[in-house]
């Protein structure tokens, strides 16, 4: 690997992983950055710029592909990642929040699925919903509201 690109290697993956949450996410992502970036090393001034700023094209391109392939998320599509690597203790409480959240309209479950457990911002997620950033604030406003009506008064869940 070139020596310039090499040195910029370990800040695009710190990049990547903010940007996407998931390790192997993130990889791929820098990993897609590195070979755009390849064939014009030689015409480059500002390498870091220039690599970051293709890591953010990727980043969105990324989005838009996510985007038109499934608008939906589903609490089947998150609950595993909740999960993963946690305590018997904490599985169970994913499961019993996993089981509000499933008292909830799908539009408000998508954006608190979307916003809450898998990261993506207000715009990531109006634009995977294809909805205005407004709606998105309204609905998970509404959604976190209905979940703590759903608690009990001692903050105990309410199944």
């Amino acid at each position: 690997m070139n020596g310039a690109l090499e040195q910029h290697l370990l800040a695009l993956r710190r990049r990547a992983r903010s940007l996407l949450r998931r390790r192997t996410d993130a990889e791929d992502l820098a990993q897609d950055c590195m070979l755009r970036a390849l064939p014009h090393l030689d015409n480059i001034e500002n390498m870091r710029a220039y690599l970051f700023q293709t890591l953010r094209n990727a980043y969105v391109d990324r989005l838009a592909v996510i985007s038109r392939e499934a608008a939906v998320i589903t609490l089947d599509d998150v609950e595993p990642q909740l999960a993963d690597g946690t305590s018997p203790l904490m599985r169970l409480e994913v499961r019993d929040v996993a089981r509000l959240l499933a008292r909830l309209p799908v539009e408000q479950q998508q954006v608190i699925l979307l916003v809450g457990a898998a990261g993506a911002t207000y715009e990531e997620a109006a634009s995977r919903l294809r909805i205005p950033i407004g709606t998105v604030m309204s609905r998970l406003s509404r959604a976190r509201s209905a979940l703590r009506d759903l608690l009990a008064p001692d903050g105990r869940l309410s199944l």
